[in-house]
């Protein structure tokens, strides 16, 4: 059956088991477009993250729906197979999307012949070609939905802009707080520089080179959206404790997975797509570059040059990378700011105290005049951890027993709030999804407040 927008089909009862839906496309040159689908509650939301099936979570848990694989992308074609008998009760509806890459110039009025085509196998159930396409960048193309006793698929075609981390924030994937059922509008962009075309590339790039990665960036765009920085650009920097009370952690991968995710979260900050890493002892190092090509190992491959060291400097460390990116400074004293195109995003990681807190409280006074943003995380067992400690979630990302760094995070007389602080008891205590929304706590503050302080041309 041909329908329109708007349109619905009963499925009949005679229809087979499993339900064959085939989404296909025409892209525009050098633009790839996914097909994603999700298990709804009557309030149009996700139950868990689990409820959102695309080519890197490939089978929702109740295995009522799987994503078959695709081909293309001129043209490009995704399948799904959506067994109805096992779709739990408490689901009302399976909606069909297709979204362009975060950061595409492209919209569905440059796409032709997306269509969508439901079939039990043997015989054709409905298809519905898209026409009359607005401006926008992610599109529902239809839903089946519960119908008395049965189901129905109907023709939506709804647009809107956003891309894949709007889409999936609209059903409610990682958000904490209620938020309507309807697409939330574009985030704004942020004055932090221009987008780059590369941006285009880095999601091909991340399947062929690191495909573990895929879904640290999918969620990564979700925490970015909530606060209104997915245009946002930023160098990304990754330090590292190396001191003996790591030792656990660097054995048991923990680091180097954790090293992924910052390096996930750089994909949407920085296109190059790679971190520079620094490393912190007794002494400052740096490490180099962590890129697609290279991050598999690169934390077991770090270690060989730069063996576990007996303490924790932190002021070594942060006049290090304050010297690496504002070379003018040398990492000393300022008592002015100094601005540049883009920010830079600091990720400190530590397990102990430093010795010399009063070197490292001037570096935070001093690195507050220029466009670096400190985000420190303690490792260690704690009653107040975030995992672990009692109150609301956001709550206890504030309160550990890292007593320097929750001065530091508090340090009055600043220039600016340069630094933010939580602990846990390892990296993997929190979901990435929470981790995430943890490292944007204060960040898009500091990013708002940098141009009026001089910080950021």
């Amino acid at each position: 059956m041909e329908l329109t927008r708007g349109a619905n089909v009963a499925i009949p009862a005679t229809s087979g088991t499993t339900l064959d839906v085939v989404l296909h496309w025409q892209p525009p040159s050098g633009t790839e477009i996914d097909a994603s689908a999700f298990l709804l509650l009557a309030t149009g939301r996700v139950r868990t993250d689990d409820d959102m099936i695309f080519y890197n979570q490939a089978r929702s848990a109740c295995g009522a729906v799987s994503w078959q694989g695709k081909t293309g992308p001129h043209p490009a074609t995704e399948r799904f197979s959506v067994a109805l008998a096992k779709v739990p009760a408490d689901v009302a509806e399976i909606a069909l999307t297709l979204t362009m890459p975060e950061g595409s110039t492209k919209t569905f009025q440059n796409v032709s012949e997306t269509n969508v085509l439901v079939t039990d196998g043997a015989n054709t159930i409905a298809r519905y070609v898209l026409v009359d396409v607005g401006k926008e960048a992610a599109m529902i193309l239809g839903k089946f939905y519960r119908h008395g006793g049965g189901w129905k698929f109907k023709a939506v075609g709804q647009g809107f802009n956003g891309g894949l981390a709007a889409l999936a924030t609209s059903f409610g994937i990682t958000v904490e707080e209620p938020a309507p059922p309807v697409p939330t509008p574009t985030p704004a962009p942020q004055p932090a520089g221009p987008i780059s075309a590369k941006t285009v590339d880095l999601n091909k790039k991340i399947a062929e080179q690191a495909p573990q990665l895929l879904s640290l960036v999918k969620k990564a765009e979700i925490s970015l959206a909530k606060v209104n920085l997915s245009e946002h650009r930023a160098k990304v920097a990754l330090c590292l404790d190396i001191s003996g009370s790591m030792n656990a952690l660097y054995k048991s991968g923990a680091v180097q997975r954790f090293a992924e995710k910052i390096l996930a979260l750089a994909t949407r900050f920085d296109d190059d797509g790679a971190i520079d890493v620094f490393l912190f002892g007794v002494r400052a190092h740096a490490a180099g570059e962590m890129a697609f090509n290279n991050c598999k190992s690169f934390i077991p491959t770090l270690l060989s040059r730069f063996p576990l060291e007996g303490g924790t400097d932190y002021s070594q460390a942060m006049k290090l990378i304050r010297a690496h990116y504002m070379p003018d400074g040398q990492g000393n004293e300022r008592s002015a700011p100094v601005a540049a195109d883009l920010p830079v995003y600091v990720m400190f990681v530590t397990g102990g105290q430093t010795p010399d807190e009063k070197a490292a409280e001037a570096q935070v006074r001093w690195g507050a005049y220029e466009p670096i943003f400190w985000q420190f995380m303690g490792i260690g067992k704690s009653s107040k951890d975030v995992a672990k400690a009692g109150g609301g979630f956001f709550a206890r990302a504030f309160a550990s027993d890292f007593s320097f760094l929750e001065k530091l995070d508090a340090l009055t007389g600043r220039y600016v709030d340069n630094a933010n602080f939580f602990s846990i008891e390892s990296p993997e205590a929190v979901s990435d999804d929470q981790l995430y929304d943890l490292l944007m706590a204060e960040y898009p503050d500091w990013v708002k407040a940098a141009p009026g302080k001089q910080l950021l041309r």
